[in-house]
């Protein structure tokens, strides 16, 4: 399938999901492709969450043949409060650690420029669209990582939190305390 067919199925799909994500009760946004954006991204606000931030989804391209049977749904989300933060090196100290202990998804740095963020790839079959109950749990589960853990990350990178600390401060909020 080319490339333009694929960006228009992906398009295609994602507003079916905008649809299914409001009446879940959260606010999106639906951005096409353009020079910025190489496909389309649903943009949702997580709000009835306690978290705050937004999360992107998109269709992670894979090349033909490669996927099978399946597509792939990205869950992107920028950790709230760690925009421009100089300290990321610091990170390598305490994202395994955390990792380690997280169900799904994971916590990484991007490059470029650096972020920190969150991100969930969903394996979901090639022939049907992704409904409510696929994704309902999974954007409460983000909402609770970044709940639980980003106060805890951002204290850390600032440099509030020494390793055994923030170690600490996340064994607890594992534990429910």
């Amino acid at each position: 399938m080319d490339d333009q067919v694929k960006q228009a199925q992906f398009l295609a799909e994602l507003g079916f999901l905008e649809d299914v994500i409001r009446k879940l009760g959260y606010r999106t946004h639906l951005k096409e492709p353009g020079p910025d954006l190489p496909y389309p991204m649903l943009s949702v606000n997580l709000e009835p969450a306690k978290a705050s931030g937004q999360v992107a989804l998109t269709y992670y391209p894979v090349p033909e043949g490669d996927a099978g049977d399946l597509k792939y749904l990205q869950y992107y989300a920028i950790v709230p409060g760690t925009e421009g933060a100089a300290e990321f090196e610091r990170a390598a100290g305490i994202l395994p650690f955390l990792n380690a202990r997280l169900v799904l998804g994971h916590f990484g740095i991007s490059e470029a420029p650096p972020l920190l963020y969150f991100r969930y790839v969903q394996a979901l079959p090639d022939t049907k669209l992704a409904t409510s109950e696929d994704i309902a749990d999974i954007l409460v589960m983000i909402g609770a990582a970044l709940d639980l853990f980003a106060g805890i990350l951002v204290e850390y990178l600032q440099g509030k939190l020494d390793l055994g600390q923030a170690r600490a401060a996340i064994q607890s909020k594992l534990q429910g305390k």
